[in-house]
């Protein structure tokens, strides 16, 4: 059966859609996720494996896969996410107030190398039209005892607008993923510096009840000098340790520049950051030694992947891209790889 899916999805469905601009196939790709898809059931017992269960930040969860932040910006997907056999989802990244984003051309696939290219800048609801959203979802995740955890993606480019959105949002998911690293956003390098990132962590750790966890920056940025190496990626990750934080997601799209974006750069997700994203989880794992959870996000498309990220040193992955060119089963796809790496190597 999930075979039949996913050959399904690769030979008509993303050929039809890729036709289409991307942010319009999205919109028709998605719309099915409105609603509870009746799937769960066919791949619960690859979902839901004994093998396979993990925490997030303490948190436990039926497998290490999950969604990250950007498929589902504005909490109107949980229903059908829910049904496709994720370990946890990632909602957002929302904002204290409602953006519309960077003008289009915003998005670029580039299927030779499984990539996209966006240059969104956070467009999304807000964060009270998120409460609303969450709030209705909460009564069915309890009407019908759902177990996934929910992680809210929040940012901002001031302390106190964070601070709001983490206070208003925390009530309704199981832990908060704070963005201070897209590389579509001006104004959130600030947080990368000590300082106002311990100001910025401090004020957090004051309100805050559950797991919180930090999504990093890449390596590199558009001028291609490098200017963030993995020394300073590493003293960012010694001030969230010494505040207390629980995790961190590694990482955040790449930054490129790319005249065809309406900004002329973005961020380039997908399996170009596979080979980087790896790097940097070792050498944190090696420096922090499972100190503080990693979450891997970047290039993660098989079972391989996955388990390639898990042995360097992550405690779950995040996929988005994968998502997009292998299709909804991607969770079933990548948890079945991973069963049977598991059981070869024990």
């Amino acid at each position: 059966m999930l075979f039949i899916f996913t050959q399904l999805y690769n030979f008509i469905v993303r050929p039809l859609l890729f036709c289409l601009p991307p942010e319009t196939a999205q919109k028709i790709a998605t719309f099915p996720l409105r609603f509870k898809i009746p799937v769960k059931k066919i791949f619960e017992p690859i979902n839901s494996n004994i093998l396979l269960t993990t925490d997030y930040c303490g948190i436990k969860i039926s497998n290490p896969v999950g969604t990250s932040a950007g498929l589902d910006k504005d909490c109107i997907f949980v229903p059908g996410i829910l049904s496709l056999g994720f370990g946890y989802l990632t909602v957002g990244t929302i904002t204290a107030s409602p953006l519309k984003g960077n003008p289009s051309p915003r998005i670029i696939r580039d299927t030779k190398q499984k990539a996209i290219f966006n240059a969104l800048g956070f467009p999304n609801n807000g964060v009270q039209s998120a409460i609303k959203k969450l709030d209705s979802v909460q009564q069915k995740i309890k009407q019908e005892n759902i177990q996934t955890p929910i992680i809210a993606s929040i940012s901002g480019t001031n302390i106190s607008d964070i601070v709001y959105c983490h206070k208003e949002i925390e009530p309704l998911v199981n832990a908060i993923e704070l963005n201070i690293s897209s590389p579509n956003t001006k104004g959130l390098k600030i947080f990368h510096e000590k300082s106002t990132l311990t100001k910025l962590l401090t004020s957090i750790n004051d309100i805050r009840n559950k797991p919180l966890v930090i999504k990093m920056p890449h390596l590199t940025d558009p001028n291609k000098n490098n200017t963030l190496k993995i020394p300073e990626l590493l003293e960012m990750v010694f001030t969230i340790a010494e505040n207390n934080i629980d995790g961190i997601t590694i990482a955040n799209s790449m930054p490129i520049i790319d005249n065809r974006l309406s900004t002329g750069n973005g961020g380039m997700s997908g399996k170009p950051l596979f080979n980087n994203m790896i790097k940097i989880i070792q050498e944190i794992h090696k420096e922090f030694k499972g100190k503080i959870k990693i979450n891997a996000c970047g290039g993660i498309f098989s079972g391989q992947d996955a388990w390639t990220a898990l042995q360097a040193g992550a405690d779950t992955i995040q996929i988005y891209s994968s998502f997009i060119y292998r299709g909804p089963t991607i969770a079933s796809l990548i948890n079945s790889e991973l069963l049977k790496l598991k059981k070869n190597s024990s």
